[in-house]
């Protein structure tokens, strides 16, 4: 299992609009085999930012799976919409350690 960490920055008047998306590409994202794990918002430390973290079964499966979401209608909408609604996106792979209660 590998995770993706997304933190987002938001623009603070598009904060509503941003979650009402994220819930939609959320929902997508589940269709491709990418699970949410869970969906923070930053309470102390950076304003407006939110943390998303998704699960999939491995980096093949992800880009095989990436690849297909990429070419989806829907996706490319909302992508669209997204990006007029942040600041600041930074996307990282995350491989759970020997020791990680999560594997």
């Amino acid at each position: 299992m590998i995770y993706i960490h997304r933190t987002t920055n938001v623009i603070p008047s598009k904060v509503k609009e941003y979650n009402a998306l994220v819930v939609k590409f959320m929902q997508l994202m589940d269709n491709y085999g990418i699970k949410l794990i869970g969906s923070w918002q930053t309470t102390i430390g950076e304003s407006w930012e939110y943390t998303h973290i998704t699960s999939v079964d491995d980096l093949a499966t992800l880009q095989k799976n990436l690849k297909a979401l990429n070419q989806d209608a829907e996706y490319q909408k909302l992508s669209e919409q997204m990006s007029h609604l942040i600041t600041r996106r930074v996307i990282k792979i995350l491989s759970p350690t020997e020791y990680s209660p999560l594997k």
